[in-house]
């Protein structure tokens, strides 16, 4: 693909979605003054700039960023589906789950959005060859866009070069769950996490874009779907954070190498926060995370508590201290579905669960 076409002849159904959605969504709201503050929030890339670069093969996975504040400060990301980890920081630069590409300031008047005062990072994004591509087609590479921003649906169009992008706002700690959800599920993310987004915003109409390419996700959302995927976010994000924080940088590790690394090396921006997760500070703390997580992973896979407490990699580390989770039985429950579903082949996959990441 040539950077400069950032929407490929390929994705031609989503063009024709953006123009629609965009039609529809300003004819039905009152014409009013875009200004500066109308950005504030987190808006994730929903074109095809991104997605067929991992078709071809020329990225891994990932998803660009766009977080703004009232005045306009703007920080441009990529959200990676892998958790950063030490070894990796170490050994290859990559220490954080959310690479931040540049900053900047976005002025808005009237249909014009201007990107001043950018300041690309040397942040590692992924390898050598991939980061000058992905800060040559970030969205804060491009001086100048027309806009048209309609119930969180940012549509952008270079003032000067054939590219149009599409940004849907959605709350921080819901995309992470999101993001959770397909990492704790296992499966790939250039295959799986698009239809998720889908599924899982089909009651949001920033994200109607998507609805033309997963034609099952408007039909998703009923209230016994909704109330399982709830479930299943929420376990999946406990899952995600208190793997996240076992693997982080400790003061006593036995690796040398790793003692090197600040206490702050490693990023976890993704990750949701939760109030009984701290990150660790030395070998005990950690070995005392990774019992809790086995704990976890074994009631979900669907081992009784007593048992799950008497597990080999839980009993010696706790020493009969009373394991507390801050998620459901039925939370745990659907967690527990995900992980069935994906292990089997797709014919014998949980029909909820298979229409939810397409398994298929």
């Amino acid at each position: 693909m040539r950077p400069s076409r950032l929407l490929p002849r390929s994705g031609a159904c989503l063009a024709a979605a953006l123009a629609l959605a965009t039609t529809v969504l300003v004819s039905t709201c009152p014409a009013r003054a875009l200004e500066t503050r109308d950005l504030t929030g987190w808006w994730i890339a929903i074109d095809e700039v991104y997605p067929t670069l991992w078709r071809h093969g020329d990225i891994v996975a990932m998803e660009e960023l766009l977080i703004v504040t009232p005045d306009g400060r703007a920080t441009n990301r990529t959200m990676r589906f892998i958790g950063p980890n030490p070894v990796a920081c170490l050994e290859s630069g990559l220490c954080t789950d959310a690479p931040l590409i540049a900053t900047a300031r976005l002025a808005l008047k009237g249909d014009l959005l201007t990107v001043r005062e950018r300041k690309e990072t040397t942040i590692r994004i992924d390898d050598d060859r991939v980061d000058p591509l992905i800060r040559r087609i970030a969205v804060t590479a491009t001086p100048v866009w027309t806009v048209a921003h309609v119930d969180g649906l940012l549509v952008l169009r270079s003032a000067t070069a054939n590219a149009t992008r599409a940004f849907a706002r959605i709350a921080p700690n819901r995309l992470r769950a999101l993001r959770a959800g397909l990492l704790s599920s296992g499966l790939s993310a250039a295959d799986h996490w698009r239809c998720l987004l889908a599924n899982a915003t089909a009651a949001d109409p920033a994200f109607v874009p998507l609805r033309g390419r997963f034609d099952k996700a408007a039909e998703f959302l009923d209230a016994k779907a909704s109330t399982f995927l709830e479930a299943y976010l929420r376990a999946a994000s406990y899952d995600l954070a208190l793997a996240a924080a076992r693997s982080m940088v400790i003061s006593d590790d036995p690796d040398p190498r790793l003692r090197t690394l600040k206490s702050d090396a490693v990023e976890l921006f993704m990750a949701m926060p939760f109030d009984d997760i701290a990150l660790p500070r030395t070998a005990a703390e950690r070995e005392r995370l990774r019992a809790r997580h086995k704990y976890l992973v074994l009631l979900a896979r669907g081992l009784a508590p007593e048992a799950a407490s008497r597990h080999v990699d839980v009993a010696p580390v706790l020493r009969g201290e009373q394991v507390k989770l801050a998620v459901t039985d039925a939370e745990l429950a659907a967690l527990g579905r995900v992980w069935k579903a994906t292990d089997r082949p797709p014919e014998g996959a949980d029909l909820e669960v298979k229409q939810l990441l397409r398994l298929d």
